[in-house]
């Protein structure tokens, strides 16, 4: 399905990161609430990103999914996500209580209304034998992304739509070594969690033809200061957090550059210039036809992928001096309040409330 060119398309990009999807799900909940008339286009998803980006789908057409996402990462502790391997194979956790989850609220008619919906929805994983993306969207999208994407590094691939959706949201939610793989679309090849490849998904929304995107991130893409690590566990779980902030910078800055070059070179008349014929040929390839990007993350740690199941004070992050509520809860809250601040926020954050308030009419 082609989109006639200078149609503005928003784009909604959420990241992976584990536990620290109840943020993402606060955020897709409370743009809801306060930007009530806001459509996105597309919707782009790797890891607890792909969890999320569903709901998403559905909920501009039955805003009770909005609560549904709301409520599943609000109640959701370690067990109703993970279950240990007593004789580990390739994971020390397997997914069957996630899968369990999905099973019981995304049935048949659903997977039918995001495959006929004219809001495109792209899931992301990581194919641990090839190194290849490996996406999964509606058919109408699928020729005109490849298109766009069979050129690019790492190589892309699809799964179909209609015997793969599921199997995509658990594939692009297995963290490698911590989770059991999975194979999605008859081959037999390992594919685990997106974020090896695209933390935060642009380049899968760039291709869907998005014109703004707004990245929801489920960390802040610069580390937070943490207290020494204890233990093994602790160690590689600080030390993917950073390799997860550093993979992050790389999927939004360099698409963030190329605009703001780009730019620059259209407002001084320079992109005719025959001595910058290449340099725009790598713009136009870098940002595609994007001309903003947004971010919205948390502006305090908010913990690890895999904490689930502490009690925090109510208002934390940013205090701690509200009633003891589960982490997952008050992730959830702060998304929420982080929304509710972009009105009288930083100057990027109230360029971003103008978009939201006055989409699509710019």
């Amino acid at each position: 399905m082609s989109t006639p060119p200078n149609t503005p398309r928003l784009a909604l990009v959420f990241s992976g990161g584990g536990a620290r999807g109840a943020f993402g799900a606060g955020v897709l909940y409370q743009l809801r609430q306060t930007y009530p008339e806001l459509v996105w286009d597309i919707v782009s998803g790797t890891s607890t990103g792909a969890l999320i980006a569903p709901f998403a789908v559905l909920g501009l057409q039955d805003p009770t999914y909005f609560d549904t996402v709301a409520n599943l990462y609000r109640s959701a502790r370690f067990s109703d996500i993970l279950e240990w391997n007593f004789l580990p194979s390739d994971g020390l956790f397997n997914l069957h209580p996630l899968k369990n989850r999905i099973e019981a609220h995304l049935k048949q008619p659903d997977f039918t209304a995001i495959r006929g919906s004219d809001v495109c929805v792209i899931l992301n994983a990581t194919d641990l034998q090839t190194g290849e993306l490996v996406l999964c969207t509606q058919p109408q999208y699928q020729n005109d992304i490849y298109q766009k994407l069979q050129q690019s590094l790492p190589r892309v691939r699809f799964v179909d739509f209609d015997n793969n959706f599921e199997c995509m949201m658990l594939a692009s939610s297995s963290m490698p070594v911590f989770m059991s793989t999975g194979t999605c679309g008859g081959n037999s090849d390992r594919l685990v969690d997106g974020g090896l490849v695209d933390i935060a998904p642009l380049r899968a929304a760039k291709a869907a033809s998005a014109t703004h995107a707004v990245c929801v991130l489920m960390q802040n893409h610069e580390p937070f200061p943490v207290s020494r690590p204890n233990g093994t566990a602790g160690v590689g779980l600080r030390a993917l957090s950073l390799i997860e902030c550093e993979i992050l910078r790389n999927d939004v800055a360099d698409t963030s550059m190329a605009i703001q070059t780009r730019n620059y070179l259209s407002t001084n008349g320079l992109l005719s210039d025959s001595n910058v014929v290449q340099i725009v040929n790598w713009l136009d390839q870098a940002a595609g036809v994007l001309e903003e990007v947004h971010v919205i993350q948390p502006k305090l740690d908010i913990d690890s992928d895999l904490e689930f199941n502490k009690k925090v004070p109510s208002d934390w992050p940013e205090n701690s001096t509200g009633a003891f509520t589960s982490i997952m809860e008050a992730r959830f809250q702060y998304g929420r309040r982080i929304v509710q601040g972009l009105a009288s926020g930083s100057a990027e954050e109230q360029q971003l409330d103008a978009l939201l308030s006055n989409w699509p009419s710019l």
